[in-house]
């Protein structure tokens, strides 16, 4: 399967003449774009395309993970999801999960303590971390025979 899908997509606008104006654009799967209408040329057009991301990770036992979206020169990371789930024995309560901007710490949430318990946070509007760094979703180790899964899901312009 192609990786860039070429979707065809026919924006029309009706403005007082009655005239319509339609655009094809090729579209990435997993972009974010804006449709942005400018009453001046009377146009509908896409602005922006965002690339999407989605890092995970499953540690070992009652070990510590840190999931991590690489930085990139002159662009920032917008977070729009954290999920942690632990599953084995019952995790160690009060473990705290930190979502950091490089080093510095932008959110934190408490890890489930049950179970197959999991927790998922949803930044909206999305969490947006300083252009040119790193986006880190630091989870504690769990205790013995505790497994964490973690996600960290956003876009990146």
């Amino acid at each position: 399967m192609k990786k860039l899908l070429t979707l065809l997509l026919v924006l029309a606008c009706v403005v007082a003449a009655g005239v319509v104006v339609a655009q094809a654009q090729a579209i990435h799967p997993t972009a974010i774009f804006n449709l942005v209408f400018d009453s001046v040329g009377n146009t509908l057009r896409i602005s922006e395309e965002y690339a999407t991301f989605g890092v995970t990770g499953d540690s070992t036992a009652n070990t510590a993970q840190t999931l991590t979206k690489a930085a990139q020169a002159g662009k920032s990371h917008y977070i729009t999801l954290a999920c942690v789930g632990m599953r084995g024995t019952a995790p160690t309560a009060g473990l705290d999960v930190s979502l950091q901007d490089a080093a510095a710490e932008v959110a934190q949430f408490e890890a489930p303590t049950t179970n197959g318990g999991g927790v998922c946070v949803n930044f909206n509007p999305p969490l947006k971390l300083t252009a040119g760094n790193a986006a880190n979703l630091v989870i504690p180790a769990g205790g013995a025979s505790v497994v964490s899964v973690g996600t960290l899901t956003g876009f990146t312009k």
